[in-house]
């Protein structure tokens, strides 16, 4: 009976700590790097995560990890809840004022950012094009963090602190 429960509770939560489940769902991994794009920069968060991927830091973006059928959008509060670092990528096209789904993941993140020590980024916003970091449209701790620009490629910088924010978060 408890296998039994377990099993389906499996199936009806697909994200969870570990990468592999008994049931064969794809899981994110505990302190993974959440992306999060407006859906007109899919081809750049896609680069963006395999690069980071090849650079060894897991990355979870819904487009890639949700499977048919999962509650989207809890699946995605859960992964923020999990996630060792928020990463916005933030472009002219977050700047529409078309209500979007990726505001919604804004927000939330900036509610988990609240419980994180200051001294740790969680919320790593990376400018893909001349957006200013200073734009009303964005959420105030957005504005207040330094901002990486990468126009498609990954620095070195950016992989150190979404590395170290890994690591720090699976300690």
């Amino acid at each position: 009976f408890i296998a039994e429960l377990d099993q389906r509770w499996q199936k009806r939560h697909p994200v969870g700590p570990s990468d592999n489940g008994s049931n064969g769902e794809t899981r994110m991994k505990e302190g993974a790097v959440f992306l999060s794009y407006a859906h007109e920069d899919l081809k750049t968060a896609q680069s963006i995560k395999e690069q980071l991927e090849s650079r060894g830091i897991d990355v979870w973006m819904d487009r890639v990890d949700l499977n048919p059928g999962d509650p989207y959008e809890w699946s995605i509060k859960l992964a923020i809840e999990h996630c060792s670092a928020f990463v916005p990528l933030l472009s002219r096209h977050v700047l529409t004022s078309q209500r979007r789904f990726f505001r919604l993941e804004w927000d939330y993140a900036d509610q988990v950012a609240v419980r994180v020590l200051p001294t740790e980024p969680f919320i790593v916003p990376i400018a893909l094009d001349d957006i200013s970091s200073q734009d009303e449209n964005l959420p105030e701790r957005f504005r207040g963090a330094h901002w990486e620009l990468a126009s498609g490629q990954c620095t070195d910088s950016l992989v150190e602190v979404l590395s170290k924010a890994c690591q720090n978060y699976r300690r």
